[in-house]
């Protein structure tokens, strides 16, 4: 699936908006189905990516709002940014261990790089499977990137 603007995502499902809790749609996500997330898959054989387009701009900060849709319980996803006219690479990790029944809670991470990047740049979510297991399982729901 790639998002109007360039996002690529792999090994996803897009979850939506609505009223109610009926797959592919949670109330958690929005009121309806014009609102969108990526949920990563942490499978072994094929982790869930969501891969920017090239940025420009520079980039000191990025914050994400999650969630769990399952009663999946671990969740771990890399974030990767590269900097284009460097190569310079720097990664940050979003771990949680939470309780099987709690879902739809939104959790916030933020990101302040220690050396800002200045140029153009790729941002990549993988789901780094912490269960190690080869069915759907550590899935994370990215439901807001904001990177500035």
């Amino acid at each position: 699936y790639t998002t109007a603007s360039g996002w690529v995502t792999k090994n996803a499902a897009i979850q939506v908006g609505g009223s109610a809790v009926i797959n592919p749609a949670y109330p958690v996500i929005g009121p309806d189905n014009t609102h969108k997330a990526v949920c990563l898959n942490g499978k072994t054989s094929a982790p869930g990516t969501l891969t920017s387009p090239t940025l420009t701009g520079g980039l000191e900060e990025i914050n994400v709002d999650y969630t769990k849709i399952f009663t999946d319980t671990k969740l771990s996803v890399t974030i990767t940014v590269t900097e284009l006219a460097t190569g310079n690479v720097y990664t940050h990790t979003i771990a949680a261990e939470l309780p099987k029944d709690e879902k739809y809670v939104i959790y916030s991470d933020s990101w302040k790089l220690e050396t800002p990047v200045t140029g153009d740049y790729t941002i990549v979510f993988k789901n780094d499977c912490p269960s190690n297991s080869t069915s759907n399982k550590d899935r994370m729901t990215l439901l807001k990137v904001e990177y500035k």
